[in-house]
């Protein structure tokens, strides 16, 4: 079986890896950088949960507070790293953390999207997050530049991409790199359709 180059061949800055996710993208990120916490310095979550959150997530659960259910994921990940599941738990400190928090979201709860916020708080993590109020749920949590179909009008009230990509690469400002050698590459384009039914 074939195995992925290093990722120096990449000319990607291996010190300096962060993961960032949208929905259950955003779920799929928080668990790939909690899994493997010593590769990572960053993870960006637009409207997702924290890892384990899926696991104990039913009607007794849902109703705890963000601490309560925090406690809960931190136990969970504590488990996991001592059955040898996971990276020690002490790299996840060193993360440094977005969240967009969309109140009006009835597809990812609030309080899913919170209780990472309040996961990383409590490790003592870097933390950032943005809250987007609009009860427009399936449009609100998209950040930009991407479009909105039919919604060529409707505009975000902060960069949440912008604010995110600054903390998650602990960036002062976004400006290209011209120049730096770690820049260039080609972008390979991938086309899902054939991996959707």
């Amino acid at each position: 079986m074939a195995t992925s180059p290093p990722l120096q061949s990449y000319m990607a800055h291996s010190n300096n890896v962060t993961i960032s996710g949208f929905s259950m993208g955003a779920f799929l990120a928080t668990n790939i950088a909690t899994i493997y916490s010593s590769h990572f310095t960053g993870v960006g979550v637009i409207a997702g949960g924290a890892y384990g959150l899926s696991d104990i997530w039913d009607f007794e659960n849902r109703n705890m507070d963000d601490t309560a259910l925090a406690q809960k994921v931190q136990k969970i990940v504590n488990e996991n790293f001592h059955k040898h599941e996971i990276d020690d738990p002490k790299y996840l400190k060193k993360h440094r953390v977005y969240c967009q928090v969309n109140t009006g979201d009835t597809n990812i709860w609030p309080r899913k999207q919170t209780t990472i916020l309040k996961f990383y708080e409590n490790l003592g993590a870097s933390v950032s997050s943005d809250t987007i109020t609009s009860q427009d749920h399936q449009w609100a949590s998209i950040p930009p530049p991407i479009p909105f179909p039919g919604r060529p009008d409707f505009k975000l009230p902060v960069d949440t991409t912008g604010h995110m990509f600054k903390h998650i690469m602990g960036l002062k400002e976004l400006k290209p790199m011209v120049g730096d050698p770690h820049t260039q590459g080609e972008v390979i384009k991938f086309d899902q359709r054939p991996f959707v039914d």
